[in-house]
C-alpha cells in the first residue's frame, strides 16, 4: 500500500512526534516546525526519503548510517550539542544512547512507516 502523504507532511509530523516526546519526559526539545531553520527542514525531509528508499533497515541500522556521515563531516561525541565545536552526545553506538534517546527514534521511525504506509513492524 501506497502513501497519499507528502515527504513533506511526514517530515513535519515526524518532528513534531520526536519534539513532543521529548517536552513530555523533559529532554532538550528543538523548536517547532515553524522555527526550524533551512538545513535543519533539508536534513529532516532527507531522512524521511532514506527510509522511504530503504524500508528494511532498522532504526539501529539507520543511527549508524548517520553517526557515520556525521564523523565524515568532523562531529564527534561530546555530552551536550555544540554546533561551533561540531560535538553531538548521539555521535556514540546506537547501544550507548540513553533509553529515551532510542524511544524517541523509534517513535520517528515508527511514525514515517506508518505514514508510508508500509508495517510498522521489525
Amino acid at each position: 500500500m501506497g502513501s497519499k502523504v507528502s515527504v513533506d507532511n511526514i517530515a513535519w509530523i515526524s518532528h513534531e512526534v520526536a519534539r513532543m516526546y521529548c517536552t513530555v519526559v523533559g529532554k532538550r526539545v528543538e523548536p517547532e516546525w515553524k522555527y526550524l531553520d533551512e538545513e535543519s527542514i533539508k536534513d529532516i525531509k532527507e531522512g524521511v526519503k532514506f527510509i522511504t528508499e530503504n524500508p528494511e533497515l532498522t532504526p539501529k541500522v539507520i543511527h549508524k548510517i548517520l553517526v557515520e556521515k556525521m564523523e565524515k563531516d568532523g562531529w564527534k561525541y561530546g555530552p551536550m550539542v555544540d554546533t561551533g565545536a561540531k560535538v553531538h552526545p548521539e555521535v556514540s553506538e546506537y547501544s550507548m544512547l540513553p533509553r529515551w534517546m532510542r524511544i524517541r527514534d523509534r517513535l520517528v521511525f515508527v511514525t514515517i512507516r506508518a505514514l508510508l504506509g508500509l508495517d510498522i513492524d521489525e
